[in-house]
């Protein structure tokens, strides 16, 4: 995924800098200083065996008065000298440094003995590149002062045996409880969590992710046993008059009011609490994943406003009998964020619901709250959800962010494809640049953030293919609809309908897009069989299926190109 985190800025307002200028004749020093520098520089792991990967790391004591995260001055024509054994050298660089003042390299010895590593710094003037809107005039002063030559070295002993790699804890064999302690690194395959990615019929969450239910980084249990219960509805035979037929339990599956869509972080289980005699849910609990224990409950969530018109409703808002609205909050997923800038790095877990949207924003309303405590940190308004605008797709990126795709027909001539990240907007709810600030996560309590500022890219969808117009889409006429997203790539497709509900008319729009820039990968006309029902099976390791549900036929296909890859017949499907 783009790493909102590494952009910088590459434009100043000319005002700035004119003023950045004027500041820099006024309080440079004069004349300019001469201020000595000091070099350091490590190699590990020392020692080392032959052919084992060494890094090797090296800075200057300061780092440059002007760096703050991408903006500022770096240090630059840094170099490594390796003398080796038989008495060579073998030069590295020249390399630049980040913005604390050091950076590293890799370097694998060929032969037993002792290297001798020199780093070098050969002196620089202070230029002032690139310098942040807001540096201080303290910091402006030292541009045009020279930072004196360094040198620094240590030394490297090679043997013939590699150095084993730190041990790892093993995988528990018995029971084991959270929290689970950070170096057992390779616990991650047992330890993970399920977000909630995907929504589960007529659920607001409940599915890993976009893709299914297949979740690779817990095990299930080997025997069927309670280990504890707890009761979300009335359940079981109603009981006297009204239990006479084989109609006559509670409704407690609750269709169309999923009871239990669910989100687990660090052993936590988080649902929403929809009653039986109720279709609005009534609150948000966290439960003790392992002994059942109710950790917390958010409640009263729920409210009703009146003597609101139709047109003046949010979209999760319902018109009562009385005209006034019901308004309701449900969870959406859940998150956690790696975060690791230069000032902090570990993980962060925070919980998503769908809030009620108050005129006049519009579509819908994410809140973001503590998963620990349940306490509410900063609202998202103005989220896709109304009229035209598909809701949002959501994923995550190697580093937690939360990535939402969407499309946007409010014009249907000019439908697009849209990437939100939930960082970003965070970082910038303004639209300010990205800087220096990302050295801190601090969401703003309290905040409220337009869900504009996250959006990262848009790319234009096509409405038409070889000439003719494409069908209904599953969300909008004319255009493709997200069918799915995996293995880098975003699954859109469009049927022609034939007018009785989920019958395609013999073909079916495909196309792939790239997940990180929006590109499309490729675009087809897939040929089925009429009249028939046909939908997106399982996805993964860079194939989707077709499954036609008639015919029992199921085909794989590439989602980098659109291929097909091998058609199966299954054998003996269940009817049901």
């Amino acid at each position: 995924m783009q790493n909102i985190r590494s952009k910088f800025l590459t434009i100043f307002a000319t005002a700035v800098l004119l003023s950045s200028v004027t500041a820099l004749m006024a309080d440079a020093h004069t004349p300019p200083l001469s201020i000595p520098s000091y070099a350091f520089v490590e190699a590990n792991p020392n020692p080392a065996g032959v052919g084992q990967t060494v890094n090797i790391g090296f800075w200057l004591g300061q780092p440059p008065p002007t760096a703050a995260g991408s903006y500022g001055d770096r240090w630059g024509n840094l170099t490594i000298t390796i003398t080796k054994p038989d008495g060579t050298t073998e030069k590295l660089g020249p390399f630049t440094s980040d913005d604390t003042g050091g950076t590293h390299t890799d370097y694998t010895p060929t032969a037993v003995g002792n290297y001798t590593i020199q780093f070098s710094f050969p002196g620089q003037t202070l230029a002032g590149n690139n310098l942040s809107p807001v540096t201080s005039p303290a910091t402006l002063a030292f541009i045009g002062d020279y930072y004196q030559p360094a040198n620094a070295t240590t030394t490297l002993t090679v043997q013939a045996e590699a150095i084993p790699p730190i041990p790892q804890t093993p995988l528990p064999a018995n029971y084991w409880n959270r929290p689970i302690e950070s170096v057992n690194n390779y616990w991650f395959s047992i330890g993970g969590n399920w977000l909630g990615l995907g929504t589960s019929t007529f659920a607001n969450t409940g599915m890993f992710n976009i893709t299914g239910n297949y979740n690779p980084y817990t095990s299930a249990p080997k025997t069927s046993h309670i280990l504890w219960s707890k009761p979300v509805a009335f359940g079981g035979l109603m009981g006297g008059q009204l239990s006479t037929g084989d109609i006559s339990n509670y409704y407690s599956t609750s269709q169309y009011e999923p009871k239990f869509a669910p989100v687990v972080l660090n052993g936590v289980l988080y649902y929403t609490e929809y009653p039986n005699s109720n279709q609005d849910p009534t609150g948000i609990i966290a439960v003790d994943l392992r002994t059942g224990k109710t950790l917390w409950e958010k409640t009263g969530l729920n409210y009703t406003v009146p003597q609101l018109q139709q047109g003046q409703l949010g979209t999760q808002g319902g018109v009562t009998a009385s005209g006034a609205v019901q308004y309701t909050t449900s969870l959406r997923c859940g998150q956690i964020l790696n975060y690791i800038s230069p000032n902090q790095f570990g993980g962060l877990a925070y919980l998503w619901v769908q809030q009620p949207t108050i005129p006049p924003n519009t579509g819908a309303t994410y809140g973001m709250w503590d998963a620990m405590t349940g306490d509410p940190i900063l609202t998202i308004v103005n989220a896709p959800a109304a009229s035209g605008l598909a809701p949002l797709t959501l994923t995550v990126d190697d580093d937690g962010d939360l990535i939402g795709y969407y499309v946007n027909g409010t014009n249907p001539n000019a439908p697009t494809l849209n990437m939100w990240n939930s960082s970003q907007a965070i970082l910038y709810p303004n639209g300010a640049a990205p800087g220096y600030q990302n050295w801190f996560w601090r969401p703003v309590k309290g905040s409220v953030i337009n869900f504009s500022t996250g959006i990262m890219w848009t790319v234009p969808l096509p409405t038409t293919l070889n000439g003719q117009p494409l069908p209904s889409a599953t969300t909008f006429p004319g255009t493709l609809g997200i069918s799915t997203i995996n293995s880098g790539v975003i699954l859109m497709t469009a049927a022609g309908f034939t007018g009785g509900s989920f019958f395609q008319s013999g073909y079916q729009i495909e196309a792939g897009y790239d997940a990180n820039t929006g590109a499309q990968l490729w675009i087809t006309n897939r040929t089925e069989t009429p009249y028939t029902r046909i939908g997106v099976m399982s996805t993964g390791y860079g194939v989707y299926t077709v499954i036609n549900y008639e015919t029992a036929a199921l085909v794989g296909y590439s989602l980098n190109t659109g291929k097909q890859l091998w058609t199966t017949q299954l054998s003996n499907p269940n009817a049901y």
